[in-house]
């Protein structure tokens, strides 16, 4: 009787399991559901300002819409958008040949990295905004 309990326990969560992964994970929005995966409900999923990116947790995922000013050394860009100023750190490797000039307006996407009086971006993916 108990490997029977067990193999029906077993057979449940398993399809509940493959249930859940066909599905994704949705706020009811319908395109999301469509395309699959996780929607925040943060502006549709897009750019934040750097004041809203400032007061995430550490760790978190942005994305930012705004111009790089300048290098303030080495791997280290001044990123700006209208609401205020963040340090963005942009390996070598991950500027995959574009050219970028202050003029530019640009996306950033990476992982915010809170330290005790400074936040920036570890930039995972940057491109020229349309």
């Amino acid at each position: 009787m108990r490997y029977a309990v067990s193999a029906v326990t077993i057979a449940i969560l398993l399809s509940t399991s493959s249930l859940a992964q066909s599905v994704g994970l949705s706020s009811g929005n319908t395109a999301a559901a469509q395309s699959g995966g996780f929607n925040s409900g943060l502006s549709g999923g897009g750019p934040m300002t750097v004041r809203q990116a400032k007061s995430q947790w550490d760790d978190s995922w942005v994305t930012l819409r705004g111009k790089i000013e300048r290098q303030v050394g080495g791997e280290r860009y001044l990123f700006r958008d209208v609401t205020g100023t963040i340090i963005a750190e942009i390996d070598h490797e991950d500027w995959y040949g574009l050219s970028i000039s202050p003029n530019d307006t640009v996306i950033i996407e990476g992982v915010l990295d809170k330290e005790w009086h400074t936040t920036e971006v570890d930039v995972k993916r940057i491109s020229k905004a349309s």
